[in-house]
């Protein structure tokens, strides 16, 4: 105990001894056990609450100590002790934290959560320590805590009121969504405000690169969001925007795929049938023929050849032209390997 102490017992009961030997508490208590800074002695259904630094004065019954019926650690250095119908909370030198009282204490991620006659309260939230309430939830990152009049939507981390009394609110994937009057607000789990109107069409995108993005689809235009940041990204008159990561994004326009920049900027005109990502390119589809796309370089492979483009990293393609495979490589004259192989296998 404490690198100071040896809990023992010779099979009647627990005692304290020193490192050398010497008797600091008899055998006489059923268990004896090590929270933190505390000791907890329990001896005929009594609790005996001890600093490990009072140890030599509770021998001699001197020092401070507490004695309870029920003693429990609900965080690092904070203990509820209970006597009879009254609780309390103490630290790790018995301060009172929570003043003694007929109140059920329970933990929250901040402070603690006090309940009484039906009526609860909270401590270590800003703003709300005064204020009764009569539910209190937590679906983290986020808090609802009502009373008969409002109802309080918190996010948890930053300790901070995201909104007041919606008309009707949800939550999905960590964010927070609350309806009012004629908007829709979108909350992230890092407390970024996003709003979209009542009538705009919203859902989730998730990049190749597992980046989440929100899609608010308006009259005439959408608007793409980066969650992580709660930015917006892209905003136009397309169909779809189809984030590929967060610096690339397929746009959708007149039942045609294009490509455009985190900027916005247009990097492929959107004329192509179809584009499918993979290793650094992009196999683009048009009138029935296949072509390729590295962004990194800019590189453009015309749609001239039979068959998907296969990448085999972010500088070679395995390509099919008349027939015949051959390999596509970097250089401004593209046709690394000639196109006269029935078959090409990456080993």
């Amino acid at each position: 105990i404490g690198h100071r102490h040896l809990a023992v017992s010779h099979g009647q009961g627990w005692g304290i001894r020193s490192i050398n030997g010497t008797e600091v508490l008899p055998e006489t208590y059923d268990t004896i056990r090590q929270e933190g800074g505390m000791l907890i002695l329990r001896r005929n259904n009594r609790n005996y609450l001890v600093p490990q630094e009072n140890l030599e004065d509770f021998r001699n019954d001197n020092g401070a100590f507490m004695v309870a019926d029920e003693v429990r650690m609900l965080k690092p250095g904070m203990f509820l002790v209970r006597t009879g119908d009254v609780q309390e909370v103490v630290d790790e030198r018995l301060q009172p934290v929570i003043e003694i009282g007929k109140h059920d204490i329970r933990t929250t991620p901040f402070g603690f959560m006090l309940e009484q006659d039906g009526v609860l309260t909270l401590t270590g939230w800003p703003g709300l320590e005064r204020k009764r309430f009569i539910s209190v939830n937590f679906r983290l990152p986020w808090m609802m805590a009502a009373t008969r009049d409002s109802i309080y939507h918190y996010h948890v981390p930053s300790k901070s009121l995201a909104v007041v009394s919606p008309d009707s609110t949800w939550y999905d994937r960590g964010f927070l969504f609350a309806r009012r009057q004629d908007s829709t607000y979108v909350f992230t789990p890092g407390n970024k405000r996003i709003t979209a109107g009542r009538d705009d069409i919203t859902a989730f995108h998730t990049a190749n690169d597992s980046s989440l993005f929100f899609l608010i689809q308006k009259k005439k235009q959408l608007v793409l969001y980066d969650l992580s940041s709660g930015k917006r990204v892209i905003a136009g008159a397309y169909s779809d925007i189809i984030p590929v990561n967060r610096k690339y994004f397929m746009v959708k326009l007149r039942n045609k795929t294009g490509m455009v920049n985190e900027k916005g900027k247009e990097l492929l005109t959107a004329d192509y049938d179809a584009m499918v990502y993979g290793n650094g390119w992009f196999s683009l589809l048009r009138d029935g023929k296949f072509g390729g796309y590295q962004p990194e370089s800019g590189k453009v492979l015309k749609a001239i050849y039979d068959a998907n483009l296969v990448p085999l990293s972010n500088q070679y393609v395995m390509a099919r032209k008349n027939q015949k495979w051959g390999l596509i490589g970097p250089t401004s004259k593209p046709e690394l390997v000639k196109f006269q192989y029935d078959e090409i296998t990456l080993l």
